[in-house]
């Protein structure tokens, strides 16, 4: 009798858990940079829960952000634990804030999740002219930078055009800085490797 009584437990305990429909799931997110092999600080972060409504023929979701935070300095964030259903059309991601949701999901429900996102991110950078011009006749300053990991990335300011160009973006990591100087018919070239974290803002004085 004591083992019936045991095993009909065992099935009342087994049936409870079975027809439990939530469970629960965490996520981590570190947010990292291509180009610096480094974590992004004061990233925005979005827990999203995604409900898939579409019907034949077409794709519709409906969004509801969860959490948001911002990442540590090494790029990382701790959404904790949530609910989730087990079955039906929920779904769950993770993103920065400036992505797209699309309806695709990074997060397992049920499980611990370590989600990376990896990007490349840009930096602003402030070029001041000290003094700023205009200079005497016949004399410039000429300011390059270019993006060692992206060529492309490049900005070339003079005394002419500078006041169009408060600041420049440029992809994080080293970037090369040639100075061209002609001032009372002396010509002076400077030459200038700078490393610059993802998402920063920066300043170069450019002495004239």
């Amino acid at each position: 009798m004591k083992a019936l009584k045991f095993i009909f437990a065992l099935f009342f305990l087994f049936g409870i858990s079975s027809c439990k429909k939530t469970e629960n799931t965490s996520a981590k997110v570190t947010v990292f940079d291509k180009t610096t092999q480094m974590g992004v600080s004061n990233m925005k972060v979005v827990l999203t829960e995604i409900y898939n409504t579409s019907s034949l023929g077409s794709a519709n979701y409906t969004f509801n952000v969860l959490k948001t935070g911002y990442t540590d300095a090494n790029g990382k964030y701790d959404f904790g634990e949530f609910v989730t259903p087990k079955k039906g059309k929920y779904t769950y991601s993770v993103d920065t804030d400036w992505a797209n949701p699309n309806g695709s999901s990074n997060i397992q429900k049920g499980e611990s999740n370590d989600i990376i996102l990896k990007n490349v991110y840009m930096c602003d950078v402030i070029i001041k002219f000290l003094p700023p011009p205009p200079y005497n006749a016949g004399d410039s300053l000429s300011f390059n930078i270019i993006s060692a990991s992206y060529p492309n990335n490049h900005w070339t300011i003079t005394n002419y055009n500078y006041s169009y160009f408060p600041s420049v973006g440029i992809s994080s990591g080293y970037s090369f800085i040639n100075i061209d100087k002609y001032k009372s018919g002396i010509y002076t070239n400077i030459k200038d490797t700078v490393f610059y974290d993802p998402k920063s803002s920066n300043e170069y004085d450019l002495y004239w």
